[in-house]
């Protein structure tokens, strides 16, 4: 004889529900695991290292396990040493990615016009898009002018990143001095280069 038979036609129901799980509980069990069944790609989905996101994680996971340090950059090794309060280090230095912006705070001997040019530095790029005055937004129709100043800008924060991280005295400092002027010149100068350069015209889709 079966359960149904043993325990009559109302205890059955509650206890088949009990062994096989509630009919209503077991539906939404059936309906979320087609609703995520609809969201699966029908083809297997190909890793296409030419996504700048797979670039990105594989550069990322190649410098979290091969090279975390990065030659003291990511992760100093005077974190490692222990503190000695007796004596002060010769040279304190930040981390790299503040480098170009302590560059440029050393770069002035005046400490209060240092801070303000460093502050400056930072805020000029709040300002880029009343700044520029180019008919165009894309690097790619811009004038050589445009290219040429994006070029300089380049080459002046890698090297004030360079130079935040060496002693600040003789040509550090004057090396400091010029290229934070060429820092600060891609964006002063920008209503006028933009202004006045030939660019491209853009398609149709973009304008």
């Amino acid at each position: 004889m079966n359960t149904a038979a043993l325990l009559g036609p109302y205890h059955a129901d509650r206890v088949l529900a009990w062994e096989n799980g509630h009919p209503m509980t077991y539906g939404r069990f059936l309906s979320d695991v087609g609703a995520l069944a609809d969201l699966l790609p029908e083809k297997p989905t190909v890793i296409n290292l030419a996504d700048d996101r797979y670039r990105f994680l594989v550069v990322f996971a190649a410098v979290v396990f091969f090279v975390p340090t990065l030659g003291g950059l990511f992760l100093e090794p005077d974190n490692f040493e222990q503190a000695n309060p007796v004596s002060t280090p010769e040279h304190i230095a930040p981390v790299w990615y503040f480098t170009p912006y302590y560059a440029i705070l050393r770069a002035v001997p005046d400490q209060r016009l240092g801070a303000l040019l460093m502050l400056l530095s930072v805020l000029l790029f709040l300002f880029l898009p009343w700044l520029d005055r180019s008919p165009v937004r894309s690097i790619r129709y811009k004038g050589w002018l445009s290219r040429s100043f994006l070029a300089m800008f380049a080459v002046s924060f890698v090297a004030l990143g360079y130079l935040g991280l060496q002693p600040a005295e003789g040509r550090y400092v004057l090396l400091a001095r010029f290229f934070a002027v060429f820092y600060f010149a891609f964006f002063w100068l920008m209503p006028l280069y933009t202004r006045f350069e030939r660019v491209k015209a853009p398609p149709e889709r973009l304008r």
